[in-house]
């Protein structure tokens, strides 16, 4: 019993330094409005807190202040992403990946909001993007095997889902996915 409560009391301590953190920023802020470092790091603590407005709103003043930030950018889409606004994460995604194109994990975060909205062509051209980058993220090989299956390519498809579970991605929760896929796909 004692062990959980030190966790309970870690984790309390922890958000007590993150809004120690905030305040800081906001602070800083206050003193130096255009300094988009502060509206940056504090969007991120933000995030961690889960309090997702507050972070879109800090990153969309780094964007003001930055536009060529692609991580703002990025970090706005998770955000967009977390709130399930997905025509919003794309765009963000979109951008990113305008600014960085070698943004591994916007590529990956987009198709998987293309999958989301059931374009598995789109969805397969991200993934297939991303992959020329890092082949080697079971994460990209579990979106290529639902993309497919999205398209009705169920051999491809199981290829893929093979090569996700050898690179250690969790053999129920895709073969889950991938009947969930075929299921909405047979409606469709």
């Amino acid at each position: 019993m004692k062990l959980e409560n030190k966790n309970i009391f870690e984790e309390d301590k922890e958000l007590q330094n993150v809004q120690i953190q905030i305040d800081t920023l906001s602070n800083s802020i206050c003193d130096n409005p255009s300094k988009w470092e502060n509206y940056y790091e504090r969007g991120v603590l933000y995030g961690q807190l889960v309090e997702t407005e507050k972070a879109i709103e800090d990153f969309t003043r780094v964007i003001e202040l930055n536009p060529q930030n692609a991580e703002a950018h990025y970090n706005r889409g998770m955000a967009h992403t977390h709130l399930h606004e997905v025509l919003a994460s794309i765009d963000d995604y979109t951008v990113t990946i305008e600014l960085n194109n070698s943004h591994i994990d916007a590529y990956n975060n987009r198709a998987a909001a293309y999958l989301d909205l059931r374009q598995g062509q789109l969805a397969l051209e991200d993934i297939n993007s991303a992959m020329e980058i890092d082949s080697y993220r079971p994460t990209l090989h579990a979106l290529k095997s639902l993309a497919l299956t999205f398209i009705g390519k169920d051999l491809e498809a199981k290829e893929s889902s093979v090569k996700a579970i050898k690179l250690g991605f969790d053999s129920q929760t895709l073969e889950y996915l991938i009947r969930k896929a075929q299921q909405e796909r047979e409606i469709k």
